[in-house]
């Protein structure tokens, strides 16, 4: 049986088993919940949809016992998930010369396991019953502490957390100095169960335009601070940093033949910016897809390029550490070179990507079963979060996507990280993929007040200030050089970056506060 004819049939027994537990209506309300809810990412950025997915969930939710509002927890959460990763169907198919099919079936599997969160949110209300003043507080912070979990358990996977649909509203997302991507959630989902409310017939008018009122003022307040945000003094001091994008198609960077083409175009775009004064030049991920330590002739180029514009250097390439004769480790690293063009230090990817940068069980796995990217070999999993003192400054170096882990950022900022730099190669994702983890980016110069810079093979190549300002921005899909003067982080750092270690025990407490709050109304 073909894999197309397989999918089908696992289409029709998933649709049979949601008129069975649902009713075709709730389970084409379902999913409109979940497609609207989808509509406030990029590229889309449609906030109010967000919000009107998860109003329109909550409702279905309303008075259901604890079985359904499980499957209607689980419904959306599949749905949801799963329209949010189709970026990795290209990587799941295309980049391994497999049937779209197969991608299509890893985006529904990872999708089914982490809609495991949401279902948890609805059985908690559904066994919580709130009272209706508390059904706002109870439902956000029961969402916050279901993405914070989502985001540490089994090595964590924050994507798509709710609260990034607030970016488009610059003031609003200044907040985040304060308590992060989860305060922007709790924002979020606190909006959606008001909206909800507002469509209750049977609640009083007193309740619902109270609690309307309440998060209009929680809106408005965090609006107001944005703008007092914003309007502080920038420090004029700034890093002068190149970002060279190469440009290099995902699968033509690990062709052998083409290595030396990729690198006279490195060295090229970066001599392009030697009329500049630069603090730092900076490649993506991978920019050099083998072991620089033996190629000492493609070293010494290198070497002699950044000698002739006496500018350090950060660049991405893999690393292998002898352990024994005929035993190596590799990893995926940075590798930094100063201003004279001698490798000065080297930084290991700490938080790698499951199924693309290493198999999670291995041992316990088929033999067929491979990594999704090219190369037999794991990568080893370096020590870290660790800054990377340079000749520019003290930098919180990030690879790929150990940007959207908030708690990681927050140690780089706290070890005295003075510039963020995010260097990666999303060439094997999907196109909507790129805004989204630029955003995630973004966000975390918000929540630390550090600038950063991000360079990526393909693109988005951009820079932030420390209030997620854009200061340039580099087109896709092309190769090409800009030099942004990045202004250096304002005094005092964030709430955020000093106490967000507590974050998990705050939501959890506060879990709790509301949930005594209940019983006792209901007691009462």
């Amino acid at each position: 049986m073909s894999i197309t004819r397989i999918l089908h049939r696992s289409v029709r027994l998933l649709w049979a088993i949601c008129l069975a537990r649902f009713g075709q209506v709730d389970a084409l309300l379902v999913m409109a919940a979940a497609a609207l809810s989808r509509l406030g990412f990029q590229p889309q950025g449609w906030y109010w949809a967000t919000i009107a997915g998860f109003a329109l969930w909550l409702a279905l939710l309303q008075r259901s016992t604890f079985k359904r509002a499980l499957w209607l927890g689980y419904l959306f959460g599949v749905c949801h998930f799963a329209l949010n990763f189709t970026w990795l169907v290209p990587a799941l198919s295309r980049n391994n010369d497999a049937p779209w099919v197969v991608g299509v079936l890893g985006v529904v599997g990872l999708a089914a396991v982490v809609a495991l969160y949401p279902m948890l949110v609805a059985g908690g209300l559904a066994l919580l019953r709130p009272r209706p003043l508390l059904v706002p507080p109870l439902a956000a912070t029961l969402w916050v502490c279901s993405e914070w979990l989502r985001g540490h358990l089994f090595s964590g996977f924050p994507w798509g957390q709710s609260g990034m649909a607030w970016m488009p509203w610059q003031s609003l997302i200044q907040v985040a100095d304060l308590g992060g991507i989860y305060l922007l959630s709790f924002l979020l989902l606190l909006t959606a169960a008001v909206v909800r409310l507002l469509f209750d017939p049977t609640l009083s008018a007193r309740l619902r335009i109270g609690w309307l009122m309440g998060v209009a003022l929680l809106l408005c307040g965090g609006h107001l601070y944005g703008q007092f945000k914003l309007l502080q003094p920038v420090p004029q001091t700034t890093y002068r940093v190149a970002l060279v994008q190469g440009g290099v198609p995902q699968l033509e960077k690990w062709q052998k033949p083409l290595h030396d083409e990729h690198l006279d175009r490195y060295l090229g775009l970066s001599l392009d910016a030697s009329g500049e004064k630069l603090d730092l030049l900076v490649w993506p991920e991978t920019a050099l897809a083998y072991f620089l330590q033996a190629e000492p002739a493609r070293q010494a180029r290198i070497a002699g390029v950044v000698r002739s514009m006496a500018v350090p250097l950060l660049f991405g390439v893999p690393h292998a550490v002898r352990q024994q004769p005929g035993v190596y480790r590799y990893y995926n690293g940075l590798g930094l070179m100063d201003g004279q063009g001698r490798w000065v230090a080297t930084y290991h990817k700490h938080h790698l990507v499951p199924f693309g940068e290493y198999l999670p069980l291995r041992a316990w796995l088929p033999a067929w079963m491979d990594k999704i990217t090219p190369g037999k070999q794991d990568f080893a999993q370096g020590a870290g979060p660790l800054v990377l003192p340079s000749p520019a400054g003290v930098l919180g170096p990030l690879l790929c996507y150990e940007v959207i882990f908030p708690a990681e950022v927050r140690q780089l900022a706290n070890q005295g990280a003075a510039l963020l730099v995010n260097a990666t190669n999303d060439a094997w994702f999907g196109e909507t993929a790129k805004p989204q983890h630029l955003q995630m980016a973004r966000l975390r110069t918000i929540e630390n007040r550090l600038p950063l810079v991000r360079v990526a093979n393909t693109g988005i190549s951009a820079s932030f200030d420390a209030y997620g300002r854009a200061v340039g921005q580099l087109p896709v899909e092309q190769p090409g050089v800009a030099v942004h003067p990045i202004p250096h982080a304002p005094a005092g750092g964030s709430f955020y970056r000093r106490w967000g270690d507590w974050e998990g025990l705050f939501w959890a407490a506060l879990l709790l506060l509301f949930g005594v709050a209940n019983w006792a109304a209901r007691k009462g």
